[in-house]
C-alpha cells in the first residue's frame, strides 16, 4: 500500500473522543486502589465528572489514602459490603486472576 492509500485510510477513520453524559447515572465502586486506579481510572472519572461512591481494596491503607486523595466518601470493608450498593458500576482494577472470584462476590 502506498503512503498516499495509508493517509487516506486514516483520515476516514475518525474515532469518537467524547461520550454524552448517562442521562441516570450510576454510582461507581472501586475494587482495587492501586497505581492503575490513582494514576488513571480516577483521573479519566474526575475528567468525565462520573461519580465515585467508594472504594475496596484488600490493603485498607492503601484504601484509605486513595479515598482522602481523591474525596471518596466510602471507605468499604469487605466486597459483600461493595455489592450491596445499589446499582453500582464495579471498576474492577485487580489482577485477573482475581475477577472472576470478585465476580461471583458480586
Amino acid at each position: 500500500m502506498s503512503s498516499g492509500a495509508s493517509a487516506a485510510s486514516a483520515a476516514e477513520t475518525t474515532l469518537q473522543q467524547r461520550w454524552p453524559a448517562p442521562s441516570r447515572p450510576r454510582p461507581v465502586v472501586l475494587v482495587g486502589a492501586g497505581g492503575i486506579v490513582n494514576d488513571a481510572h480516577l483521573p479519566a472519572y474526575e475528567a468525565a465528572g462520573v461519580s465515585v461512591v467508594a472504594v475496596f481494596d484488600t490493603d485498607r491503607a492503601r484504601a484509605d489514602a486513595t479515598a482522602q486523595r481523591w474525596n471518596i466518601p466510602r471507605v468499604l470493608g469487605s466486597i459483600a459490603e461493595a455489592s450491596s450498593i445499589p446499582d453500582a458500576v464495579y471498576d474492577l482494577a485487580t489482577p485477573p486472576d482475581a475477577f472472576l472470584s470478585l465476580l461471583q462476590a458480586i
